[in-house]
């Protein structure tokens, strides 16, 4: 995890901002406009950049693999342990490996830290026994408790974060109108609430298997075999979950999913702490 609070959060915000056209410009970019300027002052924040942009295009690989299982890594995710998924890849590893080791890290302790990085964080701070408690089920196998916790307090902590930048009516959208409206298609702003737009918006910034999950409109069976058709291995649909048309949803696997939620969420919120994500 960097040391620089939010500093993936800033980089997916920056694509979702269109401030450049790939993440691979960013890089390159920064990499030029520091060898010019680069001198014995500067050079820690040079070394320390490069790593967080390093960071990114790991956590994007190892995102673009996984999307057809429909899975994503945490942002928390150490170097290390990033390192060695990256390593699965090149060697053609097949993704259900992936899997198992991501797995795994959450049960080594991975899990315990998301959810303390998360409660310290202001946007989950009032949710934070509430996370305890989803945890302790997780631990416990009750995995048809934890998941509906980790989903909906992801969501409240998102809308208290909107709420206290004033940017969840429709009628005062501001920047991230303009912002979510050359990211999303075919989503009319009338029929779509714009809490859920946004959300859409940064999940997708991030991972794009994520926020087709977590935002996508579940109310009926056929909609879940749309999901079902489209990830074989497994979904996880906040819809489903919380409207109660998904009565499968309860594993082990969906259970880190909507924890590792809460950990992309709090990335997001760490940047915005950090004073560098301000509206307008």
């Amino acid at each position: 995890m960097s040391d620089v609070p939010g500093s993936l959060g800033r980089a997916y915000v920056e694509q979702v901002m269109k401030s450049l056209d790939s993440v691979s410009d960013l890089i390159e970019e920064r990499r030029r406009v520091y060898r010019e300027f680069v001198n014995e002052s500067n050079l820690k924040f040079l070394q320390d950049a490069v790593r967080r942009d390093r960071e990114v295009e790991q956590v994007e690989a190892l995102n673009s693999f996984l999307e057809d299982q429909g899975w994503f890594v945490p942002p928390i995710l150490d170097e290390e342990e990033r390192v060695a998924l990256l390593e699965m890849v090149e060697s053609r590893n097949a993704s259900d490996a992936l899997i198992q080791r991501l797995l795994e890290w959450c049960e080594r302790g991975g899990g315990r830290r998301i959810v303390e990085t998360a409660s310290s964080n202001w946007a989950f701070s009032g949710r934070a026994s509430l996370l305890e408690e989803a945890f302790e089920a997780h631990e416990e196998g009750k995995h048809a408790l934890s998941i509906p916790v980790f989903l909906s307090q992801a969501e409240g902590a998102f809308i208290g974060w909107l709420v206290s930048l004033g940017s969840r009516s429709k009628n005062k959208p501001g920047l991230f109108k303009k912002a979510v409206a050359n990211e999303i298609e075919n989503f009319p702003w009338e029929e779509r609430d714009f809490t859920e737009i946004v959300l859409h918006a940064y999940l997708r910034s991030f991972s794009r298997t994520l926020s087709s999950q977590f935002t996508a409109s579940v109310w009926t069976a056929a909609d879940l075999k749309d999901l079902r058709t489209r990830y074989s291995r497994g979904y996880l649909s906040r819809h489903g979950v919380m409207h109660g048309v998904d009565t499968n949803y309860a594993s082990p696997e969906n259970s880190v999913k909507a924890l590792f939620v809460i950990d992309v969420l709090r990335e997001f919120f760490d940047y915005f702490q950090s004073g560098d994500g301000q509206d307008g």
